[in-house]
């Protein structure tokens, strides 16, 4: 047929190397030529052609333009019915869409409210379509990709490119006809897959489009190293050295410290700054008034703020800081996320950086630090199919910490788990977590009731802020389904109250409860310097009766003798400060049927807490006397946290 020398040749299918070569060589010569070739997309059409023995020179020449296509049903005009979908798919849907180039010239909705369904009528035999309409991608081959292409590299990566030149994918096609209401998103993923490269990709182009940072490298890390031994030395450094290396320098002694945030206060002739170490607030340097302009721009210019806007109220963002190869090792974490809220005070403008991800946090349960007697309790309570388990406390006492260890003991194959939070701390490998956004109204309840449609085995709410989160949850423990939750009281017995408050009726309560917990973050004693001591008689006193009102039920064993605590002295190891990272003191209220009797007879918060105790509970307090007697922390610490 080349012989005749036609102007347009149509190949039925290119199915062996000699076709392909025959097509190629016609198409260099002066033909157009169509064919059809087997592939699941357009970019996979080149590898295939360079399997069957196509150089891959030879390709960006020859190819004109590259079509893949897919034939999906057309919702019936007659039946067809508007649905809202869950808040992630419509996440989901936005991502993939946002991937489109602008090159691309078409209109992407910035707003998604709904969808459309099949339903089912005579007019279509009940199926809920009626024929088929294609969707398509065409993929033409600009001189970048020609290079991409000639060096043979990975189809992810020519993918990439063709998006950017305005190339629109099958399935970005196809959603887009899903949202004129011509077919469905099921029948789109049905024949394209999910789209997750695509997803994957909007990450990657948001996150070089919007997080800012700072890089951390070897320098930087050997002008704190002696100083994290004292702060003193790090006076020095910090005075020593110019005003753009300063943020370099606070951010990575707070990340060599394992600070939790960083508080850079304003006042009358100098500027304060302040790490959060193991939940204490520890004056660190102070900087002279004259340079905190310049610091302060860094801040902002980081966070995507003018340096120059002075504004009253509370300016919040977000910026990265990244690692270099080798930096700071002992962090998981290379890349750490810094959440920064700004405030107009008296003295000028107040800065806090929350350092989170810095990947030092365990999630394993048993080295939180819980006692083995209410690690077992709690470990009985979450093997049970349904039912609530609410841990509380303040802010920063680590419940989300102990939630994330529960969930992935519960992460097996086979059971659905889905988190609602606000925001998502930790990322949990196979487990649906979804963020809730007070701006755009996805709020706890309205996420939990799109989430329930799911039917998860095990929901995990971050937090019960309100009446109707409460009672959702509620309802959501006695239809099959074990959560898990937070609740800001000061114990455990003072949950049956709060949840009451909320509008859950005692009889509810008593029914989907499988137990409360309460807990506190307690310093541990530096083990280099801690000194031991011997106990007066006035806390002698008090440690004897805290320990009288632990319950035989309880099974611990209470010290016979009361004789040596230990103090907090300081060294270089903790930095002076005499106490270095946090363990945990607990209690856990389990629902027992007389606890259920007590409860639906609407009992003060005293009366609970005196069953419990009966029972076996160990309180915060007691747990807390034992871990001084134990010599892992310090009366004082005690004190601080359960205030007894």
């Amino acid at each position: 047929i080349v012989r005749q020398d036609p102007d347009i040749i149509l190949v039925g299918e290119i199915r062996d190397d000699e076709t392909a070569s025959i097509a190629v060589h016609a198409s260099l010569t002066g033909h157009l030529v169509l064919s059809t070739l087997h592939t699941n997309s357009a970019v996979e059409t080149t590898p295939r052609l360079i399997d069957m023995g196509i150089k891959p020179s030879l390709i960006p020449a020859s190819v004109n333009a590259i079509i893949a296509q897919r034939l999906v049903r057309r919702l019936c005009s007659h039946c067809k019915e508007k649905y809202a979908p869950a808040r992630e798919t419509i996440e989901s849907v936005k991502k993939i869409l946002a991937v489109i180039s602008p090159k691309a010239k078409l209109a992407i909705p910035k707003e998604i409210d709904f969808f459309y369904r099949a339903k089912g009528c005579p007019k279509c035999n009940g199926l809920g379509y009626k024929g088929r309409i294609g969707i398509f991608e065409i993929f033409t081959i600009n001189e970048e990709i020609a290079q991409k292409v000639t060096g043979m590299s990975p189809e992810s990566e020519i993918l990439a490119l063709a998006l950017e030149a305005g190339m629109v994918t099958m399935l970005q096609d196809g959603i887009l006809k899903s949202l004129e209401g011509i077919t469905s998103i099921e029948e789109v993923q049905r024949v394209t897959g999910e789209g997750k490269f695509l997803e994957e990709l909007y990450e990657k182009i948001i996150t070089q489009l919007l997080l800012r940072s700072i890089t951390i490298n070897k320098d930087t890390e050997e002008k704190i190293a002696e100083a994290k031994k004292k702060f003193a030395v790090f006076q020095k450094v910090i005075s020593d050295s110019p005003p753009e290396k300063i943020l370099d320098l606070i951010m990575a002694m707070a990340l060599s410290l394992s600070a939790g945030d960083i508080h850079i206060e304003p006042e009358e002739n100098t500027v304060k700054i302040r790490y959060r170490i193991d939940g204490i607030l520890q004056d660190v340097v102070h900087i002279p008034m004259n340079e905190y302009p310049h610091l302060l721009g860094n801040v902002k210019i980081l966070s995507g703020f003018k340096a120059t806007d002075v504004e009253g109220g509370v300016k919040d963002s977000r910026f990265g800081i990244k690692l270099e190869e080798g930096v700071l090792h002992e962090i998981k974490d290379r890349e750490i996320d810094i959440r920064v809220s700004i405030i107009l005070g008296g003295y000028g403008e107040t800065v806090v950086m929350r350092l989170l991800n810095q990947g030092a946090q365990s999630l394993k349960l048993e080295e939180l630090g819980i006692r083995k007697q209410n690690l077992d309790a709690l470990l009985e309570q979450v093997k049970k199919p349904n039912g609530i388990i609410l841990n509380t406390g303040p802010t920063g006492s680590g419940k989300t910490t102990t939630l994330y260890s529960l969930l992935s003991i519960l992460n097996k194959p086979g059971v659905k788990i889905i988190t609602v939070e606000d925001p998502i701390e930790y990322r949990l490998k196979g487990i649906l977590q979804t963020q809730t956004d007070d701006k755009k109204d996805y709020t706890f309840p309205k996420a939990l009731r799109a989430l329930l449609r799911q039917n998860p085995d095990i929901l995990m709410i971050g937090e019960i802020r309100d009446d109707e989160t409460a009672r959702i949850a509620v309802q959501a423990s006695l239809t099959g389904h074990l959560v898990l939750s937070t609740l800001h009281t000061n114990n455990a017995a003072g949950s049956v109250q709060r949840l009451v408050n909320m509008g859950v009726s005692p009889t509810d309560i008593a029914s989907s409860v499988n137990a409360f917990m309460a807990q506190r973050l307690i310093r541990i004693l530096c083990p280099e310097c801690k000194k031991k001591t011997k106990v007066n008689s006035e806390v002698k006193n008090h440690i004897e009766k805290v320990l009288k009102t632990i319950s035989e039920r309880s099974g611990i064993e209470i010290p016979k003798k009361v004789e040596y605590v230990f103090e907090a002295a300081g060294c270089p190891i903790c930095n002076n400060i005499g106490y270095k990272e946090r363990t945990t003191v607990s209690e856990i209220l389990e629902m027992t049927k007389e606890m259920e009797k007590l409860i639906n007879e609407s009992p003060t918060a005293s009366q609970v807490e005196s069953l419990a105790i009966e029972q076996g509970m160990l309180t915060m307090a007691q747990d807390g006397i034992l871990k001084v007697l134990e010599g892992v922390t310090t009366m004082e610490e005690v004190e601080r946290v359960t205030e007894e």
